[in-house]
């Protein structure tokens, strides 16, 4: 959940600072990659639509745009001598629906218009939003098990290898010296 949350957090941070880039002049671009200002292929009005809807009943909107007003809560604290004019300046820029508009053509990309129409089917009824509430709890406990599980595994492992190898220094013989090479008698 923390890194979902972390995630959501950064996305509009990382939209500001991809603008803020695009504003200052790069090196020559590298022509293997799509330019990440490209203008996105046109996306079929119903997909769109869908797409939207998948993004709001998701809380993708909502929590996108309470993590922004946190972070300029934060900033705002931080920055006390700023004008408020700054700050309404600021989240105008920092728009939210521009951050939507920009992923829009992403799950296009991806998901079919009937792939997009099932999938809000689904987390348009009770268990789909009840799937949604439950998900980031279920990944918090997941990943403390997980951690849990992986630590035990890897101090199982630990002293497994110890113990291999204390049993493969115990069973290798050690080489003995070579004794003196015998001289012969000497011949009367």
């Amino acid at each position: 959940m923390k890194k979902l949350q972390r995630l959501v957090c950064l996305l509009p941070i990382l939209t500001l600072l991809a603008t803020a880039r695009a504003q200052v002049p790069a090196a020559a671009p590298d022509s293997s990659a799509p330019a990440a200002d490209a203008a996105p292929q046109p996306v079929d009005p119903a997909k769109e639509t869908e797409i939207r809807k998948l993004l709001e009943l998701t809380g993708t909107v909502k929590m996108t745009s309470q993590m922004m007003d946190r972070m300029i809560s934060s900033f705002k604290m931080q920055n006390s001598g700023v004008s408020a004019e700054f700050w309404e300046r600021f989240k105008k820029e920092a728009d939210i629906q521009g951050l939507v508009d920009k992923m829009v053509p992403i799950y296009a990309k991806y998901y079919s218009l009937d792939d997009l129409k099932a999938i809000n089917a689904f987390y348009g009824t009770p268990l789909g939003q009840r799937m949604l509430a439950t998900t980031p709890k279920i990944m918090q406990e997941s990943m403390q098990i997980g951690q849990n599980w992986g630590r035990n595994v890897a101090m199982k492992l630990m002293a497994e290898l110890q113990a291999e190898k204390e049993k493969g220094s115990a069973s290798t013989p050690v080489p003995a010296t070579a004794p003196a090479p015998a001289t012969a008698p000497p011949t009367p």
